[in-house]
């Protein structure tokens, strides 16, 4: 794969951006914040210090020292993101990956903005999408994930039922989570040529499923899991196969 679309751009002020967004985000703000956040809301005077220093990082990352309008946009965009995030009445991951989308969506602009390449990133994503190839390649990565997980769970079905009727139960919806990161893990290994970490990976889970049926003793759960795993393996492992074929 060839993803050298964007290398003729000036990428090196959305590096500090992200660098910097990382920095005051995780490894400046502790927990104490975020619950004081999560209980004053707006009143919370962490909410401003924390913004402050978004600011200020980013300002300090950038080294335009004479250019305050993006770090000042970034501040009043965090303080508006934040703000909506601490009055959702869950805090899950959907909610986390929905506030730093629109954080990198923000740095995004502002990184074009500053560098005056709107221009260019435009024409390169219309190179980029309109690639045969790299459409084959999203379609393959797309397919591994919730419409795989839709053909393994009618396919699995019977037996699920059967466990069921046998009041066996597993963590909700666990096992689905668990194959998408699995299917995309060997597409993943399939599109490198990486067919020794695929075998990997499989031992790896047939020792954890052996270490389950000797704890449990739950050999009709084993063997269910057991099918839903080798049907995961092969859809993905022939989707990486249709991918590879397609795109050389």
């Amino acid at each position: 794969m060839h993803f050298d679309y964007f290398t003729v751009m000036n990428i090196t002020p959305l590096l500090l951006l992200l660098l910097a967004h990382l920095t005051t985000d995780f490894l400046l703000q502790n927990k104490k914040w975020v619950a004081d956040k999560n209980t004053n809301k707006i009143r919370s005077p962490f909410l401003y210090l924390h913004v402050g220093l978004t600011g200020l990082v980013a300002y300090l990352f950038l080294g335009r020292w004479t250019s305050f309008g993006w770090p000042l946009l970034i501040v009043i965009t965090h303080y508006l993101i934040d703000t909506w995030k601490i009055y959702q009445k869950k805090d899950n991951l959907f909610i986390f990956l929905i506030d730093q989308f629109f954080h990198v969506l923000v740095l995004t602009i502002c990184w074009l903005g500053m560098t005056d390449q709107f221009g260019i990133f435009l024409n390169q994503l219309k190179s980029f999408i309109g690639n045969d190839s790299n459409l084959i390649y999203f379609l393959g990565f797309l397919f591994v994930t919730w419409p795989a997980a839709f053909i393994i769970s009618k396919f699995t079905q019977p037996w699920r039922n059967q466990l069921e009727k046998e009041n066996i139960q597993s963590l909700e919806e666990a096992g689905k989570y668990i194959g998408v990161l699995e299917r995309l893990l060997v597409l993943v290994f399939v599109l490198l040529q990486q067919n020794g970490a695929i075998g990997f990976l499989v031992a790896a889970k047939s020792i954890m499923r052996f270490s389950e049926k000797s704890e449990n003793k739950l050999r009709e759960k084993t063997e269910y899991i057991l099918i839903g795993t080798l049907s995961s393996f092969s859809l993905a492992l022939a989707t990486g196969l249709i991918v590879k074929m397609a795109t050389t």
